[in-house]
Parts: C-alpha cells; structure tokens; sequence
C-alpha cells in the first residue's frame, strides 16, 4: 500500500470517527455532553482533511497522539462504573486503527528517508 493511499484510509478513518462522535452526541447524553462530541467531531474534520492532501509526519504524529489519547478516554468510559455502551467500543476500534495505521505510516515514511 502506497503512502498515499494509507493516508487517505487513515483520513477515512478519522472522518468515520467524526461521524460516530456526532451521531453519539444526538444519541443519549445530555446537552453539554452534545456540545463536547459536536466540537470533537469538528476538530476530527481539519486534521483528516490535512493528512489525506499532505505528506505531514506533523499532522500524522497529531491524528495519532489524538487517537491514543481517545482510546484510554473510551477504555476508562467503557469501566462498569462509568456505564459505557456499545458505541464507546466501537469508537475505541476506530480509534485504534487510526493509532496503529499512524504508527505503521511513521515508521515505514522514516525507512523511506533514511534509505535516500
């Protein structure tokens, strides 16, 4: 898979993210908790929409801290005592395949720099 296609699925990713943060906030919280998905959802948009047309190990290294960070949030979300559902599991897989397919195209774009 060229670098190019591996940052458009990862930006793909991170849009599908997007779009399951806004359907969770519609979905069964309470206003302030609709605002705060509203603005993640948002702030998925621009990142995505950066690694899909440019090659940024800056914005690469961004979506993935980003994407880590959510999935620890999911995972303590997800504790009994928090009474997480469904959907934080299912965002929690997003979330750790945009992780992991970051830190594949870091390391495979840091060979392709040391070898020219």
């Amino acid at each position: 898979m060229g670098d190019r296609s591996l940052r458009a699925w990862l930006a793909a990713l991170a849009l599908l993210g997007a779009v399951a943060h806004a359907g969770a906030g519609l979905i069964d919280s309470g206003p302030g908790l609709a605002v705060v998905f509203a603005v993640m959802a948002a702030a998925c948009v621009p990142c995505a929409v950066h690694v899909w047309r440019h090659d940024s190990a800056r914005a690469l290294l961004l979506m993935g801290v980003t994407a880590a960070a959510m999935v620890l949030v999911h995972l303590v979300l997800m504790a009994p005592a928090h009474g997480g559902h469904g959907s934080l599991a299912v965002l929690t897989v997003v979330e750790s395949l945009v992780a992991a397919g970051v830190w594949y195209a870091l390391r495979h774009r840091s060979r392709e720099l040391e070898q020219s």
